[in-house]
């Protein structure tokens, strides 16, 4: 007899928004308005909802016909037949914004070729959403501790299951496919009202074992996406960069007409070059010279001699081209002229012991730029008292000699592996005196009076961050605070501007000021953990920490009256750093967390108040327990297992975990937040610290 109180989340209620079943949180991901495919649609509970709610176009397939007859008044097309049998890409020539697959990949015998046959159907940035039921469910686990697995008329042990995933190995199914997958959402049942209700009477499962990984979790809910789209979009995906070349032309009429006629003017020069060069290389000993690099490719020992005579030609050759100024070598040039060994503004304004602000930099092989960012440093500041803390992230040794041999007050911390962006400042953070944070990349030079109107503009109660007005080395715009539209795009405010416009001169709202100079309350930062590890290794994560501080209903403000130089990508320049496929990620990521406030200029201001966040420390009643991990702290099973095991130990320990490098307490925070542990009480140190008893 089944028990009435059971709880089936098989079952197809009525669709709702606050509903923990597998449709309800799937049609939560479907935008308005897109055009949907629902594999094994049922009764046609989804694609009710989709048309009603949602103004959808929804099209169907089922195998069965009682269900199929039901379902069809709701969908646009609805198709019956086994779709094994079938082959998908043929039934139609629609393509779908979504295919929805929910609750139905494990009964079939070849998922992946159903998988892979269906992602033809997807339209361009089409995606699946999948829901998939979760064998590493606590039941399923302590069931079979007690030597049973029973097979069941529905649930996650359904009869008609033919295969079983974890989250892992689903993910690695879909990756198989040719797809990028990942667990936007879960459905979960508590297990005493599960069909495993029977285990928590005859069982006791230790609480380090019933919050392990993700046996909570009874389906999870999986978006995936063609990963060739990753690829196949890098153009869009690169906006982030490439809005340089997009500027927002607030100058209407004549103002337009002049920036045109300048442009065609360069285009007529670089014309002229162009032809130069052609003549140039058409010449008979440069002819010569490239036949010749032709046959030293395939044939081994001549590519050098080939490097050497097309050098030698070039060295002599018969007319100089014209060449491209280095405008950041000019810029950098001036900079560094006015250098000096002391500078009396830094005499009177730092402070190391109480200052108002410490100016947070970091440094990645990259010694010199750093050094002359703190040249500039204390040239400029004045009105308000700072230290300097540079964290250094792993450079090699000949860098880091540049930056502690310079003379000057700074405080140089050093990790030997590079942390990232996020990391790294967030552990600088930590040993930060000011009451202000200001984040500032090294490619970005201060100037007079900078640093005082940032803070003036956080003093007050409404504001949680402040940026400045940045300037490319020529003097042009870069950016003028900044908004994010819909789709996860940022919209430069009066970008490559040639002269600023009263529009740019008056401080306001925005969305995010990039953290190549942003202020914030160090209050406010340590109570959202820092930068957010979800979006390393980098992008978005300034934007991530601005739209969370707009969250607690504080601004963030754009305050021109400062004005920073920025030599935009300038850090990690000829490092050899390609990141276009995690701007597209984290984009997407960025999305999928703020998609409530995404696209919203102005959000109601109401700051909420701030309970303080403390470092742990050793009590002495108490004992002290070491817990060393080799491995870096990560969202993994093998952390959550150690984190467990902290957390459960420092109700009445002292609880030390040991790691080989330096990570951040923020981390620590966000790791306890995703695994739903209180690590409120847990101490961490590096080896290092740990062996010297610090």
């Amino acid at each position: 007899m089944t028990n009435k109180n059971v709880c089936r989340t098989y079952d197809r209620p009525t669709i709702s928004p606050n509903n923990n079943d597998s449709l309800s949180k799937i049609a939560a991901h479907i935008t308005p308005g897109s055009v949907v495919l629902d594999v094994g649609c049922g009764i046609g509970r989804l694609g009710e909802f989709l048309t009603k709610e949602k103004q959808c176009k929804v099209d169907g397939i089922e195998y069965h016909q009682t269900s199929a007859d039901i379902a069809r008044p709701h969908y646009r097309t609805l198709w019956v037949f086994d779709i094994e049998s079938h082959s998908a890409e043929q039934l139609t020539a629609y393509k779908y914004d979504f295919i929805v697959c929910a609750d139905i990949l494990e009964h079939l015998r070849y998922p992946e070729q159903i998988i892979k046959s269906l992602s033809r159907l997807l339209a361009v940035n089409g995606r699946f959403l999948i829901s998939i039921p979760n064998i590493s469910y606590i039941g399923v686990v302590a069931e079979l501790l007690l030597g049973e697995f029973k097979y069941r008329d529905d649930g996650i042990l359904d009869k008609t299951h033919l295969h079983f995933y974890t989250q892992r190995s689903f993910h690695r199914l879909l990756s198989d496919c040719g797809l990028y997958g990942r667990a936007i959402d879960r459905t979960t049942v508590d297990l005493q009202i599960s069909e495993f209700n029977y285990v928590s009477d005859s069982f006791f499962i230790p609480q380090n074992i019933r919050f392990i990984g993700n046996n909570q979790t009874y389906q999870f809910i999986f978006e995936a996406f063609l990963a060739s789209d990753i690829i196949n979009d890098e153009l869009e995906d690169y906006k982030y960069n490439f809005n340089c070349f997009q500027p927002e032309f607030f100058i209407q009429g004549n103002s337009l007409n002049k920036q045109l006629a300048e442009l065609r003017a360069v285009i007529d020069h670089k014309e002229k070059e162009l032809n130069a060069l052609q003549i140039e290389l058409n010449r008979p000993l440069y002819r010569v010279a490239r036949l010749q690099k032709q046959v030293a490719q395939s044939i081994p020992g001549l590519l050098q001699a080939t490097k050497l005579l097309y050098n030698y030609i070039k060295k002599h050759r018969s007319i100089n081209l014209p060449q491209k100024p280095d405008l950041v070598a000019d810029f950098l040039n001036v900079l560094r002229s006015s250098n000096n060994t002391t500078y009396s503004n830094a005499s009177a304004w730092y402070n190391s012991d109480s200052p108002e602000v410490s100016i947070i930099i970091l440094n990645w092989n990259k010694g010199s730029l750093t050094s002359q960012c703190l040249h500039e440093i204390w040239k400029h500041t004045t009105d308000v008292t700072y230290e300097i803390i540079v964290i250094d992230n792993g450079s090699c040794p000949t860098d880091l000699l540049t930056l502690s041999s310079l003379t000057g007050p700074f405080s140089l911390i050093r990790l030997e592996i590079n942390r990232l962006f996020g990391e790294g400042n967030n552990i600088a953070s930590e040993f930060a005196k000011g009451d202000h944070l200001l984040f500032l990349n090294n490619d970005a030079f201060v100037t007079d009076n900078w640093l005082k109107p940032l803070v003036d503009s956080v003093r007050t109660s409404l504001v949680g961050a402040a940026g400045p007005l940045f300037l490319y080395p020529d003097g042009r715009v870069q950016e003028a605070g900044s908004f994010i539209d819909i789709n996860g795009d940022p919209k430069q405010r009066g970008k490559n501007l040639q002269t600023t416009i009263p529009e740019l001169e008056q401080p306001r709202e925005v969305h995010y000021i990039s953290a190549a100079c942003l202020l914030v309350k160090k209050e406010l930062f340590f109570y959202l953990n820092g930068f957010s590890l979800d979006f390393e290794p980098a992008y978005y994560e300034d934007v991530d920490l601005c739209f969370r501080i707009r969250k607690l209903g504080y601004k963030i403000q754009f305050t021109p009256q400062t004005k920073i130089f920025h030599i935009e990508n300038y850090s990690h320049k000829e490092i050899g750093i390609t990141m276009s496929h995690s701007i597209v990620i984290n984009r997407r990521r960025l999305v999928d967390r703020h998609n409530d406030i995404i696209g919203i200029d102005s959000i109601p201001i109401s700051p909420k108040p701030l309970s303080s966040v403390k470092k742990p420390s050793i009590t002495n009643a108490m004992a002290i327990v070491g817990l060393y991990t080799p491995f870096s702290l990560t969202p993994g099973g093998g952390e959550r297992y150690l984190l467990t095991i902290a957390s459960l130990l420092s109700i009445n320990n002292n609880v030390v975990i040991i790691t080989q490098e330096l990570y951040s307490y923020a981390r620590l925070r966000q790791l306890g937040e995703a695994f739903d542990l209180d690590l409120s009480k847990v101490i961490l140190k590096n080896f290092s610290s740990a062996l010297a008893g610090c």
